[in-house]
């Protein structure tokens, strides 16, 4: 697997979150903010195939934090 990017530091989290935007073929870079309000983004791609991503913060992106959150439609709004 190739991972490439800004965003492939994972910052300082001890456990490393991705939000994945897109896969496609081409793993493209996107022009926009992602969800964590930067522009940083990152790409790991395998054969054919590239998943655009974005390191997060853990405790608001885990799984379970976003089960706790899947209620508060402001929060859902906010985004995306």
């Amino acid at each position: 697997m190739d991972i490439r990017g800004s965003a492939t530091g994972g910052g300082t989290y001890n456990r490393r979150v991705l939000y994945v935007y897109a896969v496609s073929r081409t793993g493209a870079m996107p022009n926009v903010e992602g969800i964590d309000g930067s522009r940083r983004f990152g790409a790991a791609s395998a054969g054919d195939v590239a998943a655009v991503f974005t390191a997060v913060n853990p405790e608001e992106f885990s799984q379970e934090a976003i089960d706790r959150r899947a209620g508060d439609l402001e929060w859902l709004g906010a985004v995306g």
